[in-house]
């Protein structure tokens, strides 16, 4: 749908020969503009569970790689680095497994950004489109990253959904919900002890955030994630919210953004 073309096949080549090969594919490009992605598998395991030496060890073949590569690619090239999971190594919908790492590196000159909002994966391809102006008719489920593009932040935060089989979860700003089977838990990620199920405690967030869920479907009469959130927080600080978050100033704007009203003991409300 973007007009890449895809390698023919995936194999479980070493680090070292992975890097030589995108290194060759990035020499041999006559135009200023190419795009590579480029896949490391299994370094030393072999499919088989790590101790902590081993681990170690992985992680520093694949600094010097994911190095060796950079400069090939140059300071004007812009690098994402993610993963097919957390550092866990079994499947289910835990923070451990689905908290991936996602780093952007921009061309030199651009200010560094901490993005502290959860994100997804499925985000990266909007946002390439965006960034690049490629033309694409593909519907596609992420969001774009306007930190990354320099755009204007979305009036309210989106839900990141997740998908492990019948299951799925949803986090929205510091909540996270699971379905497991007919279960639903919740969990406060910002929390003091955010592997505790509080779905008992916070039947109205439950509630706000269900009908985010993967495959669910919102009655007509049940209120939008923005309005069900917006009670929940009024309701819990016991003061209003503004009509809307402000979006960020463009660069080199010295005009200070309205304040963020506070909660009891100064925490900021999302």
């Amino acid at each position: 749908g973007l007009g890449l073309r895809l390698l023919p096949e995936r194999d479980n080549a070493s680090a070292e020969a992975i890097t030589d090969r995108a290194r060759a594919f990035i020499s041999s490009r006559t135009s200023p503009s190419w795009f590579a992605v480029v896949h490391y598998s299994t370094l030393l395991g072999q499919g088989r569970a790590l101790d902590e030496q081993e681990l170690d060890q992985e992680l520093r073949v694949l600094d010097a790689e994911i190095q060796r590569l950079l400069r090939a690619a140059g300071p004007d090239a812009w690098v994402i680095l993610t993963s097919t999971h957390g550092p866990a190594a079994r499947v289910d919908l835990a923070e451990q497994r689905v908290r991936a790492p996602l780093l952007v590196r921009r061309p030199r000159n651009l200010k560094p950004v901490t993005v502290l909002r959860a994100v997804s994966q499925a985000d990266v391809l909007p946002t390439l489109v965006e960034l690049f102006h490629l033309p694409s008719r593909l519907r596609m489920d992420g969001e774009v990253l306007y930190e990354v593009t320099g755009g204007v932040a979305p009036l309210s935060e989106p839900a990141v959904v997740i998908e492990h089989g019948d299951d799925g979860a949803v986090v929205v700003a510091e909540w996270k919900l699971v379905r497991r089977g007919e279960q639903l838990q919740l969990f406060q990620l910002a929390g003091p002890d955010p592997e505790r199920d509080q779905a008992m405690e916070r039947p109205e967030v439950v509630d706000a955030l269900r009908y985010e869920l993967p495959g669910e479907e919102r009655p007509p009469e049940a209120p939008t994630l923005d309005q069900a959130l917006r009670e929940h927080f009024e309701r819990h600080f016991g003061e209003d919210l503004p009509a809307q978050v402000p979006a960020p100033l463009p660069d080199g704007a010295t005009e200070p953004a309205p304040p963020v009203p506070a909660a009891p003991g100064g925490a900021a409300v999302p």
